[in-house]
C-alpha cells in the first residue's frame, strides 16, 4: 500500500477555481483501479492551504494514476502555483482496524 499525506500551499489566485476543478478530478480518480482513498481538500482558502491524503494499493497503481489525463491537465493547471509542500509517501503492508 502506498500513500501520499501532506500539505500543499497553493498561490491564492489559484483557489478561486480550484474547489470546482478538483471535485471533478475527483469523480475521475475514484474510478481508477488501486485508488482506495484521494482528498485534497482545503484546509484555509485565504492561506491556500490544501490538505493530502491518498491511498493506493501499490506502487503501480499510483505510477498509473500520474500519468492519467484528468491527472497532467489538473497539475498543468495548478502545479505553477504551488508554493511549498510537505507531501510524504508512505510504503506500508500492514494495515489494522481502528
Amino acid at each position: 500500500m502506498f500513500m501520499i499525506i501532506g500539505q500543499m500551499t497553493m498561490a491564492k489566485e489559484a483557489m478561486g477555481s480550484y474547489a470546482e476543478d478538483v471535485q471533478s478530478l475527483i469523480d475521475e480518480v475514484v474510478r481508477e483501479d488501486g485508488c482506495q482513498y484521494y482528498s485534497l481538500a482545503v484546509q484555509d482558502e485565504k492561506a491556500g492551504l490544501i490538505s493530502v491524503t491518498e491511498i493506493w494499493s501499490d506502487e503501480n497503481a499510483l505510477n498509473v494514476h500520474l500519468k492519467q489525463p484528468w491527472v497532467q491537465a489538473f497539475n498543468k493547471k495548478y502545479m505553477s502555483h504551488l508554493k511549498s509542500h510537505t507531501l510524504k509517501i508512505y510504503d506500508g503492508d500492514y494495515v489494522r482496524d481502528f
